[in-house]
């Protein structure tokens, strides 16, 4: 009796095909992660010494920060490591957080908006004190920090009763209507 000869398995050539394709695709995507990595490390020491002291300023930075929260980071640490003349470190850290806000990282946007707060020139200004209690407000919000936003909030509103700012309360109110709601 003879033995029936085994045939080695061949996937079809669709399969095959698609198996080509995925690892191609896996290899690709593996590359540009890895560029995309290098770039976001390099960009902040490329900018340090390309960019002129005429972009560190914070108009030049506000107008970007909302469409490219990322570049204007790196103009930030670029402006904070050159000492840039007329941005006061509290100023950065309010812009940072913004930018944070921008990029959606809440969690940063957090911390360097408690960092600006506690600014003894934030403290010194009532109306800079509340711009970024409210900023404060949104990224604990965000990271679903609901008992230390309504903290802030009533905070926030008794500063702005104070100032007599009805356009200010009416937000602060607004935005604690919706903590409540969730």
């Amino acid at each position: 009796r003879k033995r029936p000869k085994l045939i080695p398995f061949k996937p079809p050539r669709k399969q095959k095909a698609l198996l080509e394709r995925m690892k191609q695709a896996y290899h690709f995507l593996f590359s540009i992660s890895g560029l995309l990595l290098l770039f976001l490390f390099l960009t902040p020491r490329v900018l340090g010494q390309l960019v002129p002291d005429a972009m560190l300023c914070l108009d030049s930075i506000r107008e970007i920060h909302l469409h490219d929260p990322h570049r204007a980071l790196a103009l930030l640490d670029t402006a904070e490591q050159r000492h840039a003349p007329g941005i006061q470190p509290y100023e950065i850290d309010i812009l940072r957080a913004r930018c944070h806000n921008a990029a959606g990282e809440y969690y940063l946007m957090e911390k360097y908006a408690k960092r600006a707060l506690a600014s003894d020139s934030v403290q010194a200004s009532p109306r800079r004190k509340l711009a970024i209690t409210i900023d404060l407000i949104e990224a604990l919000n965000a990271r679903l920090q609901y008992e230390e936003a309504i903290r802030l909030c009533q905070q926030a509103n008794e500063l702005a009763r104070q100032l007599d700012d009805r356009k200010i309360q009416g937000q602060i109110l607004y935005i604690m209507g919706g903590i409540y709601a969730k």
